[in-house]
């Protein structure tokens, strides 16, 4: 159950960085960089069924994203 703390922290880290980068950069990238270890940290102890799923959900936004039209 780690595992899913530390994707969940990740991605409030990484939202939350998104809207700190536009008012201060130094601290924005500092909370990007804490958000990506620990998603790393929470992939490396996620059982292999958690991480195949989440490696699925990630092509599959790709995939989805690459399909959007460009104006």
């Amino acid at each position: 159950m780690l595992w899913f703390v530390l994707i969940g922290l990740a991605i409030v880290g990484l939202v939350t960085a998104r809207y700190l980068h536009v008012m201060d950069e130094i601290h924005g990238l500092a909370l990007y960089c804490a958000a990506s270890l620990a998603a790393l940290w929470g992939l490396a102890v996620a059982p292999s069924e958690a991480q195949i799923s989440v490696g699925l959900l990630t092509l599959g936004g790709l995939q989805l994203q690459a399909r959007r039209i460009k104006f």
